[in-house]
């Protein structure tokens, strides 16, 4: 039954709560909402549209850990709740997000680091999800040690075919990584649930972040 607000019910707390229930306005659109990491995809398809497509890159970069690599690997989950869907067909949103990484180039921003911690964080595992890991907490000023056990990072990445990760586009986050002063150790084999005193915290502790490889 549909809620109506009228000038006599207009007072009605419990109504007016069950209306504003139903609002959306500060909702994120479907597509956002579906992907794991919150680009704003409208933002996105929008400068593409409008020719920006620099601008557009900087944007996925700004909100894309690794961003090269995760244009190539993205399964794209905003496409299938896209509102264009209903009108013929959702747009193309991870061939967009692959196009860019292939012709926009580097962000022409370097990315902005907080100032360095005392804290000191180790993850295990050099894969996507430890890279990102790794990304994400260096920007945010911590001090990283990757511990991998093997002897290079990447991990399942390096078994893609080259169209999808690219052992160029995959070597030059890396890079691009340690130049952000990530340590990494490796053939450190780290048990589940055991501490590694490669990165001790000023405690003297170690602080361990488990990941997939």
């Amino acid at each position: 039954m549909p809620v109506r607000v009228t000038v006599e019910t207009f007072l009605d707390q419990k109504l007016l709560r069950e209306v504003e229930s139903l609002c959306t306005q500060e909702e994120p659109p479907a597509c956002q909402a579906a992907c794991p990491l919150h680009l704003d995809v409208r933002a996105f398809t929008a400068l593409i549209e409008t020719g920006k497509a620099a601008e557009a890159w900087q944007l996925y970069a700004k909100a894309i850990p690794l961003a090269p690599l995760i244009a190539h690997t993205c399964n794209a989950p905003c496409q299938l709740p896209c509102k264009r869907g209903e009108r013929g067909g959702a747009i193309e949103i991870g061939r967009l997000e692959q196009f860019l990484a292939r012709n926009a180039g580097a962000p022409s921003k370097a990315p902005f680091l907080l100032p360095k911690k005392t804290e000191r964080v180790a993850i295990v595992g050099g894969g996507l999800r430890g890279l990102a890991a790794a990304n994400g907490l260096v920007r945010k000023g911590y001090l990283v040690t990757i511990l991998e056990a093997s002897d290079r990072l990447g991990g399942w990445l390096r078994d893609l075919d080259e169209h999808r990760s690219g052992q160029t586009r995959l070597d030059a986050a890396i890079v691009v990584l340690l130049g952000m002063q990530v340590t990494v150790a490796y053939s450190r084999r780290v048990a589940v649930g055991s501490v590694d005193k490669a990165a001790p915290s000023s405690r003297g502790e170690a602080q361990l972040t488990k990941t997939a490889p």
